[in-house]
């Protein structure tokens, strides 16, 4: 009955996920019709220098005994030319264990076509620092780990200031953490999430 519910739930979000794609890609789509001027793709864009980055990845359920969950991001990073960039992240990520991760990362970028709709690649690599979460979990000590988030997606400019991105990769979350069991013996267990990752967010260059 619980898998049932699990499933249920990944399918649900996975759905809202397709809908919420399919209705940013009408937006940037329709954009040219309303206001009657040319593609974004057509006209000439400054794609160098400082950008804001936010988003949200959903990572679906591994199996039975996991549950979908969803990463919450920022990233403050520097285009060097049209389509190649480098950024610093943050985010949160909340697992259904004592503790939950907040990734620090460093997001490499790049873009495939200067402008228009382009396909994007990306690799995200940093640590993952712990905090606890769950207080009815008696833990003795918690403790990071590496991460890496390699990918791929699309760019959907809006304007030659924002533009929409959607997003499928592999994330990989490691961490850890101590406790005591009976006859006080000590126990570490050690923590690898892997997971598909479906992204979805906007990207701002001021």
């Amino acid at each position: 009955m619980m898998m049932n519910c699990s499933k249920s739930r990944t399918v649900s979000d996975l759905k809202g996920f397709v809908l919420a794609a399919i209705f940013m890609m009408l937006l940037t789509g329709g954009t040219d019709t309303v206001f009657g001027q040319n593609s974004v793709s057509e006209q000439p864009q400054d794609r160098t220098g400082y950008f804001l980055q936010s988003g949200m990845d959903i990572l679906p359920s591994a199996g039975s005994g996991s549950y979908t969950t969803a990463r919450v991001l920022i990233v403050n990073g520097h285009r060097f030319n049209p389509q190649t960039s480098v950024g610093v992240g943050l985010g949160f990520t909340p697992y259904n264990d004592p503790i939950s991760l907040i990734p620090f990362f460093f997001d490499f970028n790049y873009r495939i076509l200067e402008r228009g709709i382009s396909p994007v690649l990306f690799v995200r690599a940093g640590y993952n620092f712990t905090v606890k979460s769950d207080d009815s979990f008696l833990i003795d000590s918690h403790s990071g780990g590496l991460l890496l988030h390699p990918g791929a997606g699309l760019e959907f400019p809006v304007s030659s200031q924002f533009e929409i991105y959607l997003s499928a990769g592999y994330s990989i979350d490691n961490s850890s953490y101590i406790f005591e069991t009976w006859g006080d013996r000590t126990v570490t267990n050690d923590l690898s999430f892997r997971r598909l990752a479906l992204g979805i967010g906007f990207k701002l260059t001021p």
